[in-house]
């Protein structure tokens, strides 16, 4: 009960007529028949009380929150897609009256959180007579376009791998490699391909030369 009468005294937002009634009530002292009945008047007071700390602290909260001028919106979580966004912005919390709100809805925007997928066609992969590899793979991403290939040997350095149809410009992609000549033994050919969002996948083949 102590704590609670301490803490409804400390508090800001609580009306000064309402403490006084509250701490006059609880330390009136009376006989047990009285207090008894005291107790059954203090306590829809002290409860209206710890009613109005709780309120007034959720809207103090809120106000400090919707103050910030910046936002961050996590979309890691959201599905991949078209979106558009919504902001309204008002300076209520600074006025009692004539508060202003505007609004703004942007363009609509492409989210892509998954990488896109990435197939090698193992089956068709050829040993020229020069000892080069020669081989296809297949990028597909629905929500935007891909945008790059590149390949290695053998961990090596990456180097640039050529759309077929000469340019990457849409979400359905095949690529044509063909390396530089390669030492007789196994290697390990490994493609990445990116897309308009920054996201990238890799995938690797396995090739014997003799």
């Amino acid at each position: 009960m102590e704590a609670m009468l301490t803490a409804i005294d400390a508090n800001p937002y609580l009306p000064r007529d309402l403490k006084e009634r509250v701490m006059a009530e609880s330390a009136s002292s009376k006989s047990p028949e009285e207090k008894a009945a005291n107790d059954a008047t203090a306590k829809p007071a002290l409860a209206e009380a710890a009613a109005k700390i709780a309120d007034k602290t959720a809207e103090s909260q809120k106000a400090e929150s919707i103050k910030d001028t910046s936002y961050t919106w996590e979309t890691a979580s959201l599905p991949d897609g078209p979106y558009i966004v919504k902001v309204v912005a008002s300076d209520k919390t600074s006025n009692a009256s004539g508060a202003l709100t505007a609004e703004k809805i942007s363009d609509q925007f492409v989210l892509a959180n998954k990488p896109p997928k990435l197939t090698v066609f193992k089956k068709t992969i050829t040993v020229q007579t020069d000892r080069s590899v020669k081989l296809q793979a297949l990028a597909m991403q629905k929500a935007v376009s891909v945008t790059n290939a590149q390949y290695r040997v053998d961990s090596g350095d990456w180097a640039a791998a050529g759309a077929s149809d000469g340019i990457f410009d849409s979400g359905l992609e095949s690529i044509d490699i063909t390396t530089q000549p390669l030492s007789k033994g196994d290697h390990t050919i490994e493609v990445q391909v990116f897309d308009a969002a920054g996201n990238n996948v890799s995938r690797k083949a396995s090739v014997k030369v003799e």
